[in-house]
């Protein structure tokens, strides 16, 4: 009577554990199954390895109660985290929680590479039991709260068949599923373990996410040469250009070797026709005006060979760069046109805290030299000629903004682009060769800035140009 009372108590009991069971069995695989599937569609959708990583260690978090997560992909035959998610480090454990990283020579890289299966921190026990890893590797995977541990494999393409391992998804401790109404007092049995269907589950995920590795990898590969190309093809262009504007001043060159410098020459062969024909008459004095109207024509040939000679040096031969503060820079240049300042009674002015820039003194000492010589050249008929130097700000790109102003003619602006052309003068009775301004142009680009003019006629002329701050 007593075994009838105690079965009729136990029995609803059993059944009502086990009714449990395969409903929590039941549900972990369902759970398990609707992971892969919202997993698939995003490993389809995505390219890009980290919103790859990002997805799958939430669903591992989320659907498998994994305390916390980590994707480790191979780099240099070595294994480092790539992404990380969830509670690190676990309760209990040493931080930091997973370790920086898997030595090539790590035994379980090895049992990862040769099986397909996942591996548990009692086959890691076990490993260690066959002295296939070390009582100390196995005690530091445990004290970082590592579980389980599923291999990612590709095909090789320098072994074909073999699958090579490109990835391990770690995942720490399981967390006790939730409890609906109050909280509880956890029960005291072992911490819940990964199902072999949980197993099964994170084996055809590893599948998956290889293949999205795989194309993620491919689309980094054509999105590099993609950029590459278009780099290349931006390089191209920007050569084809600069071999546009460089013909351009052959053009212009083969112009003024012709005319610029076949001048002088005509002019130098006339009179000495009128030289000889002065001695034959005695004429002394006519002799001494006509030898002087020689040397005039040789020396404005002499300047023009070196104008062009320095003008070709420019990018070419260079000297060190360094930290210079612009206005000692201004400073010398003033110095070296003293003479045709003061001769045309010009005032200089300079604005207090100019920049320090970075760059070829001599080259940025002649560039500011030639820009005080052609602002002297025209405001020499102003009633009070006035230079300004200064800094108005700094361009989009970091570099100072600094100018030349002064108060004389100024410059049409349909001229604006032409003044800094090759031999171009806008008026032919003006004085210099039409080099100046070409060189300083060729100076600035050639330190990365770039020069440009505000003026109209009448109203005086600013050159704006920027320059590398320090370094």
């Amino acid at each position: 009577m007593l075994s009838v009372l105690i079965a009729a108590m136990i029995i609803p009991l059993r059944d009502q554990v086990q009714s449990r069971v395969h409903y929590t069995l039941f549900r972990e695989q369902q759970d398990g199954l609707a992971m892969l599937q919202r997993l698939s569609h995003v490993l389809r959708a995505t390219l890009d390895l980290n919103t790859l990583a990002a997805a799958v260690l939430d669903e591992m978090t989320t659907t498998l109660r994994a305390r916390w997560a980590v994707f480790f992909v191979e780099r240099d035959g070595e294994f480092y985290p790539f992404a990380q998610t969830g509670s690190l480090p676990p309760p209990g454990a040493p931080s930091p929680a997973p370790p920086i990283c898997f030595a090539q020579d790590h035994p379980l890289l090895r049992w990862l590479s040769e099986h397909d299966p996942p591996a548990s921190m009692e086959l890691c026990r076990q490993l260690s039991d066959q002295n296939s890893l070390t009582q100390a590797q196995c005690d530091e995977l445990a004290r970082a709260g590592f579980a389980l541990f599923v291999p990612i494999k590709a095909h090789a393409s320098s072994t074909p068949g073999r699958r090579a391992l490109i990835g391990i998804l770690a995942l720490g401790d399981k967390l006790a599923p939730r409890k609906e109404g109050r909280a509880r007092r956890p029960p005291r049995w072992p911490a819940p373990v990964y199902t072999s269907d949980e197993e099964m589950v994170l084996t055809a995920l590893a599948g998956q996410v290889a293949s999205a590795m795989h194309n993620a990898q491919l689309y980094e590969i054509v999105r590099q040469e993609l950029n590459e190309r278009k780099h290349i093809e931006k390089e191209r262009e920007a050569l084809i250009v600069e071999l546009e504007r460089k013909n351009a001043e052959l053009e212009q060159f083969a112009y003024t070797v012709s005319h610029d410098l076949k001048a002088p020459l005509i002019t130098i062969r006339g009179f000495l026709g009128f030289i000889e024909k002065d001695i034959r008459d005695g004429d002394a004095a006519r002799a001494h005006s006509d030898i002087a109207r020689v040397a005039q024509a040789a020396e404005k040939m002499q300047r023009l060979l070196n104008e062009l000679l320095e003008l070709s040096r420019v990018g070419r031969v260079a000297n060190p760069s360094e930290n210079i503060p612009f206005e000692q820079i201004v400073r010398e240049a003033l110095e070296a046109v003293r003479g045709r300042v003061e001769a045309a009674g010009v005032l200089v002015e300079l604005a207090p805290g100019l920049p320090v820039i970075y760059g070829d003194r001599l080259r940025l000492v002649e560039s500011v030299q030639n820009l005080l010589d052609n602002a002297c050249k025209f405001t020499g008929g102003q009633p009070d000629p006035c230079i300004w130097i200064g800094q108005q700000g700094c361009a989009a790109d970091g570099k100072p903004i600094l100018y030349v102003r002064d108060n004389g003619i100024g410059i049409a602006a349909e001229y604006h682009d032409k003044v800094f052309g090759l031999f171009n003068k806008l008026s032919p009775q003006s004085e210099g060769t039409g080099v100046g301004l070409s060189l300083v142009k060729r100076i600035i680009e050639t330190h990365g800035g770039k020069i440009w003019i505000e003026s109209q006629a009448g109203g005086g002329a600013t050159f704006f140009f920027t320059l590398p701050a320090q370094v």
